[in-house]
């Protein structure tokens, strides 16, 4: 584990759960959409100057392609798990995700990141952006921590408990059995943080990359002895936001990777779990 990136994944949870707690307010008229919830993970990470985090942007009409918000390239050495993510924002309302049944084309996005994940042998996950606030949201965030690893659990202020899941993940199958129209009333935050499988993002990085695949991919994943190829891209920092916008995109050839028909996802990021020097 790298304890500095596992800390910094759980820091852009609890960013993520104030920001959009803070949306709630009367007096506070704007929103968060997850593309800009999702760009501003992006610059976060850029800002870090890690050598163990490399960023890459794809031209952002392709999503239209791949229905897919992310790559991860999660490992070290010659050992890499491979995630193909779809991020939801909840309603604050109503605490549902009401875009889970998304059609891209005539197609459920569902279906789409499946057959992405299916071509280019990834482990399919959705990440959901999340804010909940009532009288015993501690409590029931509480009930909803299935993650056993040590350093998942949050040891600072009881209180700040519950910004830990300001940024989850959960498999596609457990969003798949919510795509019959009977089930509308379970695309909700308790309902889907109920499962066993759905866990802070930190996880991804705080817990053993292969045995947590395994439980997310419900079978075991494709362990990927390299990595793509990518080309030298200048590291985005907080003075050249320019370097998120699509003139510096992701340009590469990777057929051993990358299936053509599948199109590229809109977000990669390679993260290599070696303890940092």
């Amino acid at each position: 584990m790298n304890s500095h990136l596992c800390k910094k994944f759980q820091e852009l949870a609890e960013r993520t759960w104030k920001k959009l707690g803070l949306t709630t307010r009367p007096n506070i008229n704007t929103t968060l959409s997850e593309t800009s919830i999702t760009d501003d993970i992006l610059l976060e990470l850029a800002m870090l100057n890690s050598p163990n985090i490399d960023l890459y942007k794809t031209p952002q009409n392709e999503e239209c392609n791949k229905g897919t918000d992310w790559e991860f390239w999660i490992g070290r050495d010659s050992e890499w798990v491979r995630y193909a993510i779809q991020a939801k924002k909840i309603d604050l309302k109503t605490e549902k995700y009401k875009t889970l049944r998304h059609k891209v084309g005539g197609k459920l996005q569902l279906e789409i990141l499946k057959d992405y994940a299916n071509k280019n042998e990834a482990v399919p996950l959705y990440c959901f952006y999340n804010y909940v606030g009532d009288s015993n949201v501690t409590g029931r965030m509480c009930r909803h921590h299935h993650c056993p690893c040590p350093c998942c659990f949050y040891r600072g202020d009881p209180s700040h408990f519950p910004s830990h899941f300001g940024i989850t993940i959960t498999p596609l199958r457990i969003v798949e059995s919510l795509m019959d129209r009977t089930e509308a009333k379970n695309r909700t935050f308790d309902w889907i943080h109920k499962r066993r499988e759905t866990r802070p993002w930190s996880c991804l990085v705080c817990c053993d990359p292969f045995r947590s695949a395994h439980i997310w991919n419900g079978k075991q994943p494709k362990i990927y002895r390299s990595l793509p190829k990518f080309p030298k891209q200048e590291k985005m920092d907080a003075e050249i936001k320019e370097s998120m916008s699509a003139e510096n995109s992701l340009l590469f050839e990777n057929g051993e990777f990358y299936n053509e028909e599948a199109g590229t996802p809109k977000n990669i990021a390679v993260i290599n779990l070696s303890p940092s020097d």
